[in-house]
């Protein structure tokens, strides 16, 4: 079993054409195939929290669409943070910087996005790695 060290593992599924990653109560497009053409079955997403950005504030070519999520929690580490997010039933972690929570509030909703070029997914059966 391969391992992405740091990463959140969330469950999930491949979209038909594997641009989609679906979750319980979510999805994010965009995500360029990195499951790889024909995976359509359970996997295993790891994104590490570094990967995860306000939409606009990455490179356009690197970026996923811009999915929606809930803001739960904003934890401030001096010039940065660890915010918390839901997208549906699931929850993802983002290291931001500090002059980006300007716009955020716990509650609220956010529009984020993935750099696609830094996505790792796993077979949720074997673990993988398929993308």
């Amino acid at each position: 079993m391969q391992h992405c060290p740091e990463c959140r593992l969330q469950p999930g599924c491949g979209g038909e054409d594997a641009r989609r990653f679906e979750v319980e109560g979510g999805a994010v497009d965009g995500t360029d195939g990195a499951a790889g053409p024909g995976t359509t079955g359970k996997v295993l997403l790891g994104v590490r929290p570094e990967d995860i950005h306000l939409a606009g504030t990455l490179e356009p070519e690197r970026a996923s669409a811009p999915f929606a999520a809930r803001v739960e929690v904003i934890e401030l580490l001096g010039a940065r943070a660890i915010v918390t997010f839901a997208i549906g039933d699931a929850e993802i972690k983002a290291l931001l910087e500090e002059r980006q929570l300007e716009t955020l509030r716990e509650d609220a909703e956010a529009s984020l996005v993935l750099d696609h070029h830094r996505l790792h997914l796993f077979d949720a059966e074997t673990g993988e790695r398929v993308g």
